[in-house]
């Protein structure tokens, strides 16, 4: 391993930056604050999708005065180029099939809809949990609005379907 004689530290924008003499050469780096480029794609879309957090449950809608669950999960795709049906059961063709197992967070989580009895989708959510945690969800919630689930409560437990990958 060859040995660095020094390093120069600086202080920029509260970011510690390690100049070798190889870097040295060539300074082309950024002084800026780290923006949503450093993360995933999967962390992005996790991100917006918190920032909606509270919004009321609207029938039909994609955010006009609030939403519905295929119609929250539509917007927030939307956001990064992706589009999506506004229909769960349509929702739930899409993707790659994903055992609960492999579930990340970005991939959309299946639900029967208020009949446990059924065998149809009907409500979908964007899983937020890392892999090998506690599957947890945002979703539009008919009765609380844009909320954080949990796969675990006996309702969601019941009703689950399957996990799709769509990014």
């Amino acid at each position: 391993m060859k040995y660095i004689p020094f390093y120069l530290l600086l202080l920029l924008t509260g970011f510690v930056i390690v100049l070798t003499p190889e870097a040295k050469a060539n300074r082309s780096y950024s002084t800026s604050v780290p923006n949503d480029s450093l993360y995933t794609k999967e962390d992005s879309v996790v991100s917006y999708a918190y920032k909606f957090l509270g919004k009321k449950y609207k029938y039909g809608s994609t955010g006009k005065g609030g939403f519905d669950c295929s119609g929250f999960t539509c917007y927030v795709f939307q956001e990064f180029g992706i589009t999506l049906p506004h229909a769960s059961y349509l929702m739930a063709e899409k993707g790659k099939a994903i055992s609960l197992d492999e579930a990340q967070k970005g991939d959309l989580i299946f639900f029967k809809g208020s009949d446990a009895n059924s065998t149809k989708v009907g409500h979908v959510g964007i899983i937020i949990s890392e892999p090998n945690e506690p599957v947890r969800f945002i979703h539009a919630s008919v009765a609380q609005g844009v909320v954080i689930d949990n796969l675990s409560s006996t309702y969601y437990k019941t009703r689950y379907v399957k996990v799709k990958r769509i990014l």
